[in-house]
């Protein structure tokens, strides 16, 4: 790891230039701001759309096709597009939660195949209750109960109950889905679809990873500037702002300094 001497330099210029300063230096790249403002700083100020276009960025670059970027000279609205970006994000989010709430709805429904509940006033204050009941303890049923199996699996009976409460000493019910199966599998249909279009939709957006990847480094760029200008000392009619420079980068501060009639200083410091 190289380490360079560094100097602590001072510039001083007319305040009514101080955001010409700031560019400038930021250009330069080559200053450690110390911060000059002390208490009277405000806090960091934030881009108000810089999140946006990071989440949207972040999104797209985890997407694993990708299209050729559009050209840069036609943006057109960048921040709509990161707004689209977005909410492609959160419907793919919904739509994957609905999915898997559905699988599970199917993979819990299917022992008990298709059928369709009747009202609760259709049975006279009887209702269908559902249980997953081990082979042996299918005997613990209550023989005034009525009950019929529908499937069994190697350990277990899946038995449709119907009695007007739950039964006492059997393990509790299963609590199924009220939607029958067919219309289950075909809810998980149309998601699927939907998830495979809004993949498309995203795999498209991919095409603006450029542009926004441009506007979040201008927005960084501005929240940089900002952030600087509030740690010069602003005393008008004169601005200050003194920093640790790389003693190999002082000949190009010193020209932008007399480009500028910038006074400046340049001690020999130790950090």
């Amino acid at each position: 790891m190289a380490i360079a001497s560094l100097r602590k330099v001072t510039l001083i210029g007319p305040a009514a230039e101080k955001d010409e300063l700031v560019v400038g230096m930021q250009q330069l790249a080559c200053m450690h701001v110390i911060d000059l403002a002390g208490d009277d700083r405000s806090p960091p100020w934030e881009h108000p759309r810089r999140s946006e276009l990071f989440a949207a960025l972040q999104y797209l670059q985890r997407c694993p096709t990708k299209r050729p970027a559009v050209n840069l000279a036609s943006q057109g609205d960048v921040f709509q597009v990161a707004r689209d970006v977005l909410t492609n994000r959160q419907r793919r989010h919904d739509l994957q939660v609905e999915q898997d709430s559905l699988i599970d709805a199917i993979a819990h429904t299917e022992p008990w195949g298709e059928f369709e509940l009747p009202a609760e006033d259709s049975l006279a204050g009887q209702r269908i209750w559902f249980y997953q009941v081990r082979h042996r303890r299918l005997d613990d049923l209550p023989a005034d109960v009525v009950f019929q199996i529908i499937s069994r699996d190697r350990e277990f009976s899946h038995v449709a109950v119907v009695a007007p409460q739950a039964i006492n000493g059997m393990p509790p019910p299963v609590k199924l889905d009220p939607r029958p199966l067919s219309q289950l599998r075909k809810q998980l249909s149309r998601v699927e679809k939907e998830l495979e279009a809004t993949e498309v939709e995203r795999i498209a957006l991919t095409r603006w990873m450029a542009v926004l990847k441009q506007d979040l480094f201008e927005a960084e760029c501005q929240i940089e500037r900002v952030n600087t200008a509030e740690q010069l000392l602003d005393d008008a009619p004169v601005v200050g702002m003194q920093g640790w420079v790389p003693e190999a980068a002082l000949p190009d501060l010193r020209a932008f300094a007399r480009e500028r009639s910038l006074a400046i200083d340049a001690l020999r410091e130790e950090l």
